[in-house]
């Protein structure tokens, strides 16, 4: 089943969904469907920090991300606390992320 289809059925309420833009260049990311702002984005590139960055080449990222969002799904997301740990129950620090990175 495509991962568009399975998040509908696991979040029958949710009428909108990010929207993947994919470039041939060197990055992809997802955008919110309302306001057409780029919300992440997998590149090398560090991009502005307002957008959650996956460090990684566009293909390996996607494939992780893919199975970042079965594993959410198949956990219950998104009423399943603490499925993915402590961070879960934190807001995101986008910063505090970007000087983990090696």
């Amino acid at each position: 089943m495509e991962i568009g289809q399975r998040i509908a059925d696991q979040l029958p309420a949710r009428i909108t969904f990010p929207i993947h833009e994919h470039s041939e260049s060197s990055f992809w990311e997802l955008v919110d469907e309302g306001t057409e702002t780029p919300t992440a984005r997998c590149t090398q590139e560090e991009p502005p920090i307002n957008i959650l960055w996956i460090p990684m080449n566009p293909k390996d990222g996607w494939a992780a991300f893919l199975i970042v969002v079965e594993d959410l799904l198949d956990a219950g997301y998104p009423g399943c606390v603490g499925c993915v740990g402590s961070l879960t129950e934190e807001e995101w620090d986008e910063s505090a992320s970007r000087a983990s990175f090696p």
